[in-house]
């Protein structure tokens, strides 16, 4: 195809609303950059905040581990501990009872003894 050649006066109008339209695109392309420049400098602050807020929460957890595994040691040897005494109590008692019940016999067999040399 054969191109026209443009009418006198025609092409500045024409020249005029193509750098228009190429200013106003880009003005829209330096538009479009300053909002991925505000959208990633956002996601590189939440990104930042989400890491903070994960070594805050890993610090307190350990801490609260650390604690909780502290307590129940501690409970684990008042248990121990009270268990422990039980043991020494009853080990105390049944030596008592054991003591009282050998001195009963103790006494029964010498009775007995007495009994078989007197005769009687």
């Amino acid at each position: 195809m054969a191109r026209r050649a443009p009418l006198d006066g025609a092409g500045s109008s024409e020249e005029h609303e193509q750098a228009s339209t190429l200013a106003q695109i880009r003005e829209r392309e330096l538009e479009f950059d300053g909002l991925v420049m505000v959208a990633r400098s956002e996601a590189e602050r939440r990104l930042r905040d989400a890491q903070e807020l994960a070594v805050r929460s890993l610090e307190s957890a350990e801490a609260e581990a650390e604690r909780l595994t502290s307590d129940t040691e501690i409970q684990a040897m008042a248990a121990a501990q009270a268990e422990a005494d039980a043991v020494r109590e009853s080990a105390r008692n049944q030596a008592t009872q054991i003591r009282e019940v050998a001195v009963a016999r103790h006494r029964a067999v010498v009775d007995e003894i007495v009994r078989a040399t007197l005769g009687g």
